[in-house]
């Protein structure tokens, strides 16, 4: 019988070493599939982000080119990318704006045909950055005079933003509160001037703060 055992000893190594030679393949296999997929899901969103950026740029330069950027010329420039770009919910401008001069902002922001404006919620910070212009213009009205400044995270985002003078992202939180709420993150790009703002003289630098696109 010793031989017998000797050749079933054997036969279990040798099954078992295939076993594992086997299994170690296809884990071997499976991680890089896996990895070809992170990749290209990794590739993507890196090309999607990218535009993103390319969009909100152009927008951002439209305030270096122009004396001043009124409405017309804000929607005019930033509703074809909004359009053509489907992740894109909203692009806006909200301008930095000293408390002390929220009377003569009110004035103006109702001036430029946003006849009902108002900022909320109710202004506590020394700055409030509320949103003026907004694309789609069909959300205009529920969008424009929300003060950005007085959520924590899109403050801390927007101070960033002008205080490195670099592009910045919000983390992942929700853009859409409803019954349909809608999550994702927002890039914010800091606007300066090189004279005091009408409605605000925050500076950073040598330059001032004009406001930020988003």
């Amino acid at each position: 019988t010793y031989p017998a055992f000797i050749v079933l000893f054997l036969l279990l190594g040798i099954s078992g070493l295939l076993w594992w030679l086997v299994r170690a393949q296809l884990r071997a296999e499976q991680h890089a599939t896996f990895e070809r997929a992170v990749s290209s899901v990794v590739n993507r969103l890196e090309r999607q982000i990218a535009e993103h950026e390319q969009v909100l740029s152009s927008v951002q330069g439209l305030y270096s080119n122009f004396v001043q950027v009124v409405r017309d010329v804000f929607e005019l420039y930033a509703t074809v990318p909004a359009r053509s770009h489907a992740a894109v919910l909203s692009i806006a401008y909200a301008p930095c704006v000293d408390a002390r001069q929220l009377g003569a902002y009110l004035h103006y922001a109702r001036s430029e045909r946003y006849w009902d404006y108002r900022i909320f919620p109710s202004a506590t910070e020394p700055y409030v950055f509320p949103v003026f212009y907004v694309v789609p213009v069909e959300s205009a009205p529920e969008r424009t005079g929300w003060n950005a400044f007085s959520d924590p995270v899109w403050r801390e985002v927007i101070e960033r933003a002008y205080l490195t003078g670099m592009l910045c992202a919000t983390p992942w939180i929700p853009l859409r509160v409803g019954q349909d709420t809608v999550w994702g993150f927002a890039l914010i790009a800091p606007v300066y001037r090189a004279h005091p703002h009408p409605f605000s003289q925050l500076r950073v630098g040598e330059r001032f703060v004009e406001g930020v696109v988003f």
